[in-house]
């Protein structure tokens, strides 16, 4: 099964700097081209500039009242600002070409203002969660931070945990990764071949973007049908220094 699920939010949410870390993972035959979408609800053009975290950058007009787009080819994550600072909207759509419908899915992107150092998520299976015990794990988590930074991962989520690792702001992980700003990071739980639960935070105040949904080339490529899911959504800041860390 597959859907491409976006919330509409008032104009207070929007924002004039966003990022992503879902890009073009299949080309050629089934290609899944990555596109971002960028919706101007003022009169005027504004100029909406990108960097890729290959250090390549460029930058898209979006006239008044109407919409432009952008080819995420590059392996990386991306930042998208306003020259001028004024708000405008931004989308992420995966598989967007004619056909668009064999890893058809998209999601919001949130505005840098309301990114934090911590996000975690319920629901996030890597295949068909019909099968009770999956083998194949197609749908990771992707992470963007906005500068370089340690990522500290825990599978379960648990952070009241004594281990397996502590990380420097005292909270239990599985596994690190050492990440450049603007870098794309997928992670994949290879325990349960299941990202329910996942947890990721940093211990510098490092802000970043995290997404789950699916990669169409994680299986080489992912199969189109079952047990391929064409799912995803953007995951929610929470803020880590204000958790409660309790156990009943």
């Amino acid at each position: 099964f597959g859907m491409r699920n976006l919330f509409i939010l008032p104009g207070q949410f929007y924002g004039d700097t966003y990022y992503t870390p879902v890009y073009t993972t299949l080309t050629g035959t089934n290609a899944a081209p990555v596109y971002a979408y960028f919706y101007n609800s003022s009169s005027s053009a504004i100029t909406v500039n990108w960097q890729a975290g290959t250090g390549a950058s460029g930058s898209v007009t979006v006239n008044g009242n109407s919409l432009n787009n952008l080819y995420l080819d590059l392996a990386s994550g991306y930042k998208f600002y306003s020259s001028g600072g004024e708000p405008f909207v931004a989308i992420s759509v995966v598989d967007a070409d004619n056909a668009g419908n064999n890893y058809d899915w998209a999601f919001n992107l949130i505005t840098e203002d309301a990114l934090t150092d911590a996000t975690s998520i319920a629901w996030a299976p890597g295949s068909d969660p019909a099968n009770p015990s999956p083998t194949l794990n197609f749908n990771p988590v992707w992470v963007t931070p906005i500068a370089a930074t340690t990522l500290y991962v825990k599978y379960n989520g648990d952070l009241t945990a004594n281990g397996p690792n502590i990380s420097p702001c005292g909270a239990p992980y599985d596994i690190s990764y050492t990440v450049g700003a603007l870098s794309s990071t997928r992670i994949f739980d290879p325990n349960d071949r299941d990202q329910s639960g996942l947890a990721v935070y940093t211990c510098d105040n490092t802000k970043f973007t995290a997404v789950w949904g699916q990669d169409a080339n994680a299986g080489g490529p992912t199969p189109i049908a079952s047990p391929g899911i064409d799912v995803g959504y953007v995951m929610q800041p929470k803020c880590f220094d204000r958790l409660i860390l309790a156990t009943d």
